[in-house]
């Protein structure tokens, strides 16, 4: 049984993901935390990119409010720019409008050191309702041209967000550039904006996100931790059987996620309900990602050993619960697996799973939005 609770506070909610994972249950219940505000600013960036793989311009962004979205916004985007750019050392520029602006963005670089390194952040202390954003002067450069390439409005007051929006426009109308609302709904006054977006009248280029219609969608709800850790290693899976040249054909099991059968899912899942008793076993715990090169972590070769023979063990015991048995040979239908052994006894080939599978743990939890760390 899985059960979903939706945690307001972003922080929290990482907190919360991350002692799930740490306790490392692998029972008959499990518990998933999702945040609309973490999971609203990936959907907003996904329908309106800021930047395209190969930039025609340098990017600039503008971000008006820094709360629970306006944050995870600033972060998503970043991270997305420093893992396509990194080695080129760009920034991404980014301009950020809030009454508490300084403070709000010192407190953000101090929680993701590398944000600095990836962007150029130009905190914007202004009253949103005041003159200084009426005149809109951080929207031009030196020339007078507008450099901002897109600006995300993330108030959460509807009609604020609007007027606020609207207000934008009639600075940025000659330039064209996208502005991106967030609305608590798809319906109300997002309805505005849409009816006259297809009339192609009125407000081109100006666009309504509905939060929670955006977020709440079975997809992105059942879509936690677990699950994402269980996609990537079906994913990892299909990649090393067909590294080593085995088909579909031979082998039903490669198939997209989507069409794979529940009970296939489900061991996926209960392996990665175990990556945190793995870990805690070798002296290694779980964080919220906050190095976004935590995908490089290195596990020493006896870490790797130790955690490999307790995934072998782990899946011995599943298997032969699900009723299999040991043959020479693998057949789904009769339920037979040659690697149902113990680890002395497992061939080099099963053996290799193993150590691959631990091996790719910081690759699988940094793509969940968590990293490994060390106990010292």
């Amino acid at each position: 049984l899985t059960c979903v609770v939706h945690i307001v506070d972003p922080h929290l909610c990482d907190l919360l993901r991350e002692q799930e994972l740490v306790m490392g249950r692998a029972d008959r219940f499990r518990l998933e935390f999702f945040n609309v505000f973490d999971s609203g600013a990936r959907a907003v960036l996904n329908q309106y990119p800021p930047f395209d793989h190969e930039p025609e311009r340098q990017p600039h962004l503008l971000v008006v409010g820094l709360g629970q979205l306006g944050e995870s916004l600033v972060v998503h985007a970043a991270r997305r720019w420093w893992v396509r750019y990194a080695a080129t050392n760009q920034q991404l520029r980014m301009s950020i409008v809030d009454r508490d602006a300084e403070r709000k963005v010192e407190s953000l670089a101090l929680r993701y050191p590398q944000l600095r390194t990836a962007c150029d952040l130009l905190p914007l202390t202004i009253e949103i309702q005041g003159p200084d954003f009426e005149r809109g002067d951080f929207l031009y450069a030196s020339d007078g041209c507008c450099d901002v390439t897109i600006a995300y409005v993330c108030l959460d007051d509807d009609s604020f967000a609007l007027s606020t929006a609207l207000a934008l426009r009639q600075r940025v109308r000659e330039a064209g550039i996208p502005i991106v609302v967030r609305m608590r709904h798809d319906a109300g006054l997002a309805t505005l904006l849409s009816g006259f977006e297809e009339d192609n009248r009125g407000f081109e280029r100006l666009y309504a996100f509905g939060l929670l219609d955006g977020t709440c969608t079975p997809g992105l709800v059942l879509g936690g931790t677990h699950e994402i850790l269980a996609r990537a290693i079906h994913d990892r899976y299909i990649q090393t059987q067909r590294d080593a040249g085995v088909t579909p054909e031979q082998n039903p099991s490669l198939v997209p996620w989507e069409r794979l059968p529940e009970v296939l899912k489900e061991s996926c899942r209960r392996q990665a309900d175990h990556i945190g008793i793995k870990l805690r076993a070798v002296g290694c715990t779980i964080g919220p990602l906050t190095d976004w090169n935590a995908e490089l972590f290195r596990f020493e070769p006896h870490e790797i050993e130790v955690m490999a023979r307790m995934e072998q063990e782990r899946w011995v015991q599943e298997r032969l619960r699900e009723g299999w048995t040991y043959a020479a040979v693998k057949d789904l239908e009769a339920k037979t697996n040659p690697d149902l052994v113990p680890w002395d006894r497992l061939s080099d080939a099963g053996k290799e799973k193993c150590w691959d599978a631990v091996a790719d743990l910081p690759v699988f939890l940094a793509r969940a939005g968590f990293q490994v760390y060390r106990l010292r």
